[in-house]
């Protein structure tokens, strides 16, 4: 499969849109607290089912919560998996001219994980990520070909999105 020339995704300059960043914030939280969640269960021999027996739900219950589609959590939740597996949850309610400059110069989302695990939650959730981000400038495409001239469209089933390793962007497989 070839891969198509690299794309500049302008998060940056789309973070701008009031709407577009809002739906943009959700997605982004979504896929970094299922990365997260995973990881660490994982990284302390734990199974769903064993995890969701600690927290007092079903495998299905935490299945639905380490999903980056998910973004239905509650607080007590994230509390409880953090308190099974010895975890501090911690809140950053961050400015959105701070989170803008952080795009625009390059840091974005892997800054915001400083838990180190980085490596182990990026290769499962970083195509879901990507399909979130699309998602979102799709439900705002006329939108964004008004105001920004750019809009992901053709998509097929399978591996849409990956990384450029050159270059660091993102890429449509065709």
């Amino acid at each position: 499969m070839a891969l198509l020339p690299s794309i500049d995704l302008e998060i940056p300059k789309k973070l701008k849109d009031r709407e577009y960043r809002q739906n943009f914030f959700i997605a982004e939280a979504s896929a970094l607290i299922a990365k997260q969640l995973i990881a660490l269960r994982k990284a302390r021999g734990l199974s769903q089912a064993e995890l969701a027996k600690e927290i007092g739900t079903t495998q299905s219950g935490v299945s639905r919560v380490e999903s980056a589609d998910y973004s239905k959590w509650s607080f007590n939740t994230l509390r409880k998996i953090s308190e099974v597996l010895d975890a501090r949850l911690r809140v950053v309610i961050e400015p959105t001219e701070a989170v803008i400059q952080e795009y625009a110069e390059g840091s974005g989302e892997e800054a915001q994980n400083p838990s180190g695990l980085t490596a182990a939650m990026n290769s499962d959730f970083h195509e879901a990520y990507l399909r979130q981000i699309a998602s979102i400038q799709s439900s705002t495409s006329n939108k964004w070909n008004t105001e920004y001239g750019t809009q992901i469209t053709g998509t097929k089933q399978g591996n849409l999105l990956d990384d450029d390793a050159n270059t660091g962007r993102t890429a449509l497989h065709s």
